[in-house]
């Protein structure tokens, strides 16, 4: 069985998660990174900082965010968030069990939107 642990520690946990992301500071978003095979399609900014807010075990970004420009075309099949400074802060995000992307191919030039994002912790 694995470990269970309490809302607190969860809840603590993603704050510093969006600390994280949040570190640059005003003026310097959080960025997710979409990714095809490795190469960057498209880089969409977070809101904020603050980028979201942690309540129950979920950390919930602010407000849809649109780029009006994919910068690469591709299958996206993996994802990352930067901090504003262009540190990673989570990688490994795989698409179809961590995160969805509608529709999953992208083409160069095309509009994207960041629709509704969370990190659940446990």
């Amino acid at each position: 069985m694995p470990p269970v642990y309490a809302q607190n520690v969860i809840n603590n946990r993603l704050q510093q998660v969006q600390n994280a992301i949040d570190a640059a500071g005003a003026g310097f978003p959080g960025v997710v990174e979409l990714l095809a095979g490795g190469s960057l399609v498209a880089a969409i900014p977070l809101a904020g900082p603050p980028s979201g807010t942690v309540a129950s075990g979920v950390l919930t970004f602010f407000a849809p965010q649109t780029i009006l420009s994919a910068t690469g075309s591709g299958l996206v099949d993996s994802a990352q968030i930067l901090d504003g400074f262009g540190n990673t802060v989570v990688t490994g995000l795989t698409a179809g069990s961590d995160f969805t992307c509608t529709p999953a191919s992208i083409t160069a030039t095309e509009s994207v939107s960041l629709v509704v994002a969370t990190i659940t912790g446990n």
